[in-house]
Protein backbone atom coordinates (compact mmCIF):
# COMPACT_ATOMS: atom_id res chain seq x y z
CA UNK A 1 0.00 0.00 0.00
CA UNK A 2 1.46 3.34 -1.06
CA UNK A 3 1.72 6.48 1.00
CA UNK A 4 -1.25 8.16 -0.72
CA UNK A 5 -3.42 5.06 -0.25
CA UNK A 6 -2.66 5.10 3.48
CA UNK A 7 -3.46 8.84 3.74
CA UNK A 8 -6.71 8.33 1.80
CA UNK A 9 -7.64 5.43 4.09
CA UNK A 10 -7.11 7.58 7.20
CA UNK A 11 -9.12 10.47 5.76
CA UNK A 12 -11.87 8.06 4.74
CA UNK A 13 -12.26 7.04 8.38
CA UNK A 14 -10.78 3.64 7.67
CA UNK A 15 -13.55 2.61 5.33
CA UNK A 16 -16.14 2.29 8.10
CA UNK A 17 -19.48 4.07 7.77
CA UNK A 18 -21.37 4.76 10.96
CA UNK A 19 -25.07 5.54 11.32
CA UNK A 20 -27.42 5.47 14.28
CA UNK A 21 -31.03 5.74 15.28
CA UNK A 22 -32.16 7.45 18.48
CA UNK A 23 -35.38 9.14 19.56
CA UNK A 24 -35.66 12.75 18.32
CA UNK A 25 -37.08 13.78 21.68
CA UNK A 26 -36.44 12.35 25.16
CA UNK A 27 -37.34 13.34 28.70
CA UNK A 28 -34.97 13.88 31.60
CA UNK A 29 -37.25 11.48 33.47
CA UNK A 30 -36.56 8.62 31.03
CA UNK A 31 -34.44 5.87 32.51
CA UNK A 32 -32.61 5.12 29.26
CA UNK A 33 -32.31 6.44 25.73
CA UNK A 34 -31.92 3.56 23.24
CA UNK A 35 -29.32 4.15 20.53
CA UNK A 36 -29.04 1.64 17.68
CA UNK A 37 -25.71 1.93 15.87
CA UNK A 38 -25.03 0.41 12.44
CA UNK A 39 -21.42 -0.05 11.34
CA UNK A 40 -20.64 -0.89 7.70
CA UNK A 41 -17.14 -1.69 6.42
CA UNK A 42 -15.81 -0.98 2.92
CA UNK A 43 -12.87 -3.25 3.72
CA UNK A 44 -11.94 -5.67 6.51
CA UNK A 45 -11.75 -3.73 9.78
CA UNK A 46 -11.48 -4.33 13.51
CA UNK A 47 -13.69 -2.13 15.72
CA UNK A 48 -12.35 -1.94 19.29
CA UNK A 49 -15.05 0.25 20.85
CA UNK A 50 -18.35 1.91 20.02
CA UNK A 51 -19.28 4.98 22.09
CA UNK A 52 -22.48 6.99 22.39
CA UNK A 53 -22.41 10.30 24.23
CA UNK A 54 -25.13 12.83 25.03
CA UNK A 55 -23.69 16.34 25.38
CA UNK A 56 -25.18 19.71 26.11
CA UNK A 57 -24.05 23.24 25.27
CA UNK A 58 -25.53 26.25 27.02
CA UNK A 59 -27.70 28.27 24.65
CA UNK A 60 -26.79 31.34 26.66
CA UNK A 61 -23.09 30.82 25.85
CA UNK A 62 -23.73 29.75 22.26
CA UNK A 63 -25.81 32.80 21.34
CA UNK A 64 -24.57 35.46 23.76
CA UNK A 65 -20.79 35.56 23.48
CA UNK A 66 -19.48 38.49 25.52
CA UNK A 67 -17.68 40.18 22.63
CA UNK A 68 -17.58 39.86 18.88
CA UNK A 69 -13.92 38.87 19.04
CA UNK A 70 -14.47 36.24 21.74
CA UNK A 71 -13.03 33.07 20.21
CA UNK A 72 -12.96 31.00 23.40
CA UNK A 73 -14.54 27.60 22.82
CA UNK A 74 -17.95 26.92 24.28
CA UNK A 75 -17.52 23.86 26.50
CA UNK A 76 -19.70 20.83 25.92
CA UNK A 77 -20.85 19.05 29.07
CA UNK A 78 -21.25 15.28 28.92
CA UNK A 79 -24.68 14.35 30.26
CA UNK A 80 -24.45 10.60 29.60
CA UNK A 81 -21.97 8.24 27.99
CA UNK A 82 -21.90 4.54 27.23
CA UNK A 83 -19.14 2.37 25.73
CA UNK A 84 -19.41 -1.04 24.11
CA UNK A 85 -15.90 -2.49 24.38
CA UNK A 86 -16.75 -5.77 22.69
CA UNK A 87 -14.41 -6.15 19.72
CA UNK A 88 -16.14 -6.38 16.33
CA UNK A 89 -14.51 -7.81 13.20
CA UNK A 90 -16.12 -6.59 9.99
CA UNK A 91 -15.55 -8.19 6.58
CA UNK A 92 -15.71 -6.06 3.41
CA UNK A 93 -19.32 -5.00 2.79
CA UNK A 94 -20.50 -6.39 6.14
CA UNK A 95 -22.78 -4.43 8.49
CA UNK A 96 -23.13 -4.95 12.22
CA UNK A 97 -25.72 -3.45 14.56
CA UNK A 98 -24.89 -2.54 18.16
CA UNK A 99 -27.53 -1.58 20.75
CA UNK A 100 -26.48 1.00 23.36
CA UNK A 101 -28.50 2.61 26.17
CA UNK A 102 -27.64 6.07 27.49
CA UNK A 103 -28.73 6.47 31.12
CA UNK A 104 -30.76 9.68 31.49
CA UNK A 105 -32.06 9.23 35.04
CA UNK A 106 -29.86 6.98 37.16
CA UNK A 107 -32.50 6.42 39.84
CA UNK A 108 -35.11 5.34 37.28
CA UNK A 109 -32.58 3.10 35.49
CA UNK A 110 -31.60 1.34 38.72
CA UNK A 111 -35.22 1.06 39.81
CA UNK A 112 -36.06 -0.86 36.61
CA UNK A 113 -33.48 -3.50 37.53
CA UNK A 114 -34.74 -4.12 41.08
CA UNK A 115 -37.68 -6.21 42.29
CA UNK A 116 -40.82 -4.07 42.47
CA UNK A 117 -41.67 -2.93 45.99
CA UNK A 118 -38.27 -3.81 47.47
CA UNK A 119 -36.56 -1.38 49.83
CA UNK A 120 -33.78 -0.77 47.30
CA UNK A 121 -36.34 -0.05 44.57
CA UNK A 122 -37.95 2.54 46.86
CA UNK A 123 -34.55 4.17 47.46
CA UNK A 124 -33.88 4.22 43.71
CA UNK A 125 -37.32 5.77 43.18
CA UNK A 126 -36.50 8.50 45.70
CA UNK A 127 -33.21 9.21 43.91
CA UNK A 128 -35.11 9.41 40.62
CA UNK A 129 -37.53 11.96 42.11
CA UNK A 130 -34.65 14.03 43.54
CA UNK A 131 -33.03 14.15 40.11
CA UNK A 132 -36.38 15.18 38.59
CA UNK A 133 -36.72 18.06 41.08
CA UNK A 134 -33.13 19.14 40.45
CA UNK A 135 -33.60 19.04 36.66
CA UNK A 136 -36.85 21.03 36.80
CA UNK A 137 -35.26 23.76 38.96
CA UNK A 138 -32.48 24.40 36.43
CA UNK A 139 -33.65 27.42 34.43
CA UNK A 140 -30.87 27.28 31.86
CA UNK A 141 -31.53 26.37 28.26
CA UNK A 142 -29.30 23.89 26.41
CA UNK A 143 -28.62 22.50 22.96
CA UNK A 144 -28.33 18.69 23.15
CA UNK A 145 -26.58 16.32 20.74
CA UNK A 146 -25.91 12.60 20.59
CA UNK A 147 -22.52 11.68 19.16
CA UNK A 148 -21.70 8.11 18.21
CA UNK A 149 -18.14 7.09 17.36
CA UNK A 150 -16.25 3.89 16.63
CA UNK A 151 -12.62 3.18 17.54
CA UNK A 152 -11.26 1.54 14.38
CA UNK A 153 -7.96 -0.26 14.88
CA UNK A 154 -5.05 1.41 13.11
CA UNK A 155 -7.02 4.52 12.11
CA UNK A 156 -6.19 7.85 13.73
CA UNK A 157 -9.38 9.67 12.66
CA UNK A 158 -12.20 7.48 13.93
CA UNK A 159 -15.63 7.66 12.24
CA UNK A 160 -18.39 9.48 14.10
CA UNK A 161 -21.81 10.95 13.56
CA UNK A 162 -23.74 13.62 15.49
CA UNK A 163 -27.49 14.24 15.66
CA UNK A 164 -29.44 16.85 17.57
CA UNK A 165 -31.92 15.63 20.17
CA UNK A 166 -34.57 17.52 22.11
CA UNK A 167 -34.36 16.87 25.85
CA UNK A 168 -37.53 17.81 27.73
CA UNK A 169 -37.44 18.94 31.33
CA UNK A 170 -39.93 17.43 33.78
CA UNK A 171 -43.39 18.81 32.96
CA UNK A 172 -42.55 19.76 29.37
CA UNK A 173 -44.28 18.40 26.30
CA UNK A 174 -42.53 19.17 23.04
CA UNK A 175 -40.71 22.09 24.60
CA UNK A 176 -43.80 23.75 26.13
CA UNK A 177 -44.74 23.64 29.79
CA UNK A 178 -47.52 21.22 30.64
CA UNK A 179 -49.76 23.19 33.04
CA UNK A 180 -51.44 20.03 34.34
CA UNK A 181 -48.19 18.47 35.56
Amino acid sequence: MGLFSKIKQNLNHGGVDIDFEAPASVSMQDANVPVTVTLTADQAQQINRVTAELTRTSRNQAFNQSTVNDTSPIPDVTVARVDNTQSIALAPGQSQTVQLNLVMNAGAAVQQQLPEGSAMAQVAGAISKLQTVSDSMNGDSYIYEIKVSADVEGISLDPSKIKAVQVLKPGEIGGAINIGY
